[in-house]
């Protein structure tokens, strides 16, 4: 029992209780070699589409920063903006949590 606390300690790294997605990652990551390589190319992402669009440099993206992404997605692959309701679909189904922003592991679960 003891090395369960410390194992769960270790990946709790915020002291909460709750282990989120966002502390799992970096244990799955180092236990899986051949999807590692896919994680670490869906970070990058992530992280370039942070680098990008988070411009309040809040750590999460905001409905104005999500419809700027979503829509110069959408016109690099030739297609026209969303529209209101297809954009509130959307952000809505990425914002899991429901907070009214996107946190990075929300985007990388969307991808």
């Amino acid at each position: 029992m003891i090395q369960f606390s410390q194992f769960f300690s270790k990946l709790d790294a915020n002291g909460d209780g709750i282990i989120t997605r966002d502390e799992i990652s970096p244990f799955v990551k180092t236990f899986f070699d051949e999807p590692k390589t896919k994680l670490d190319a869906l970070d990058t992402y992530v992280n370039e589409i942070w680098d990008k669009f988070d411009t309040d440099c809040s750590g999460k993206l905001d409905r104005r920063e999500t419809l700027r992404f979503i829509n110069d997605f959408l016109a690099s692959n030739g297609k026209y903006p969303a529209t209101s309701s297809i954009f509130n679909k959307y952000f809505d189904d990425i914002d899991v949590n429901g907070d009214g922003t996107i946190s990075k592991s929300e985007m990388a679960s969307f991808i």
